[in-house]
């Protein structure tokens, strides 16, 4: 699986700093992206929460210490990479009899 990559002022970047004076509700957060121009922000929720930067608590979303440790590498105009999933892989060996 591949890592979610967030850049300097982009849709990741607006919604670490709306969120970095506390929690929103998700209606709030949807209209407020639209009217910032930032199209499909549910998708960028969605992946920032998976990536563990926020969390939906009580009806609103929130930062998480890994979120406000990215939104200063953000501020700081650097990238922020979402940790990479764990893949597991399976081998499985088979014992073939081979006839002599």
């Amino acid at each position: 699986m591949k890592a979610s990559t967030y850049h300097a002022n982009g849709k990741g970047h607006w919604l670490l700093e709306r969120l970095v004076n506390g929690p929103v509700e998700r209606d709030e957060l949807l209209v407020e992206g639209e009217l910032a121009g930032h199209r499909k922000i549910v998708y960028v929720i969605a992946a920032m929460q998976t990536d563990g930067f926020i969390v939906h608590r009580s009806r609103a979303y929130a930062l998480t210490d890994t979120g406000v440790a990215a939104l200063d590498r953000l501020r700081a105009g650097r990238a922020v990479a979402g940790p990479v999933a764990e893949v597991r892989t399976s081998v499985r060996i088979f014992d073939r009899q081979v006839a002599a």
